[in-house]
């Protein structure tokens, strides 16, 4: 998951995702900040941005799963 700018990434979502709305400024639920538009995300799969630092350091503490929705934040590669 490469970091980038919240605005740049919630621009693509809005593209790629024309259903679904992002927050403005939606809250990073690790440290109950505001994620700024400028601010250095990781954004998930399940469509939950956190900030880069916070999401890094969560997942370093074996937190190998969404903090919102318990998804898994790296996807399985394994055919099934």
């Amino acid at each position: 998951l490469k970091p980038q700018h919240f605005l740049d990434w919630a621009n693509t979502q809005h593209t790629e995702h024309p259903d679904v709305t992002i927050a403005q400024h939606p809250l990073c639920v690790i440290c109950l900040e505001e994620i700024e538009d400028a601010a250095n995300i990781r954004g998930l799969g399940c469509l939950h941005p956190f900030h880069q630092e916070c999401l890094d350091d969560w997942y370093s503490r074996w937190n190998e799963y969404c903090p919102l929705c318990h998804r898994p934040i790296i996807q399985s590669t394994k055919a099934m």
